[in-house]
């Protein structure tokens, strides 16, 4: 009975740190629609891939000015490609 009651308490853990990552998510990707990017252009899909991880979210959310904010997404896809390659 422990093991089921510590199994139930780990994925709600589980669910609630993805729920925030997806708020967080949603919260970066509004941001970048009021910057003036639509959906369906290569920036937004950039940034969705880009997004998925917490400290790229976190880093775009300090940058004040929505054109370091574009270029910051831009240079962090760019030097992510380089990386893999």
């Amino acid at each position: 009975m422990a093991s089921l009651s510590q199994s139930i308490a780990e994925r709600n853990s589980k669910d609630r740190r993805a729920s925030r990552e997806q708020q967080e998510q949603a919260e970066v990707m509004e941001m970048l629609r009021q910057d003036g990017v639509t959906e369906g252009c290569e920036l937004y899909y950039m940034a969705l891939d880009l997004f998925q991880k917490a400290v790229c979210r976190a880093q775009n959310k300090n940058i004040q000015e929505k054109e370091h904010r574009v270029k910051y997404i831009e240079w962090t896809w760019t030097k992510s490609k380089q990386n893999r390659n």
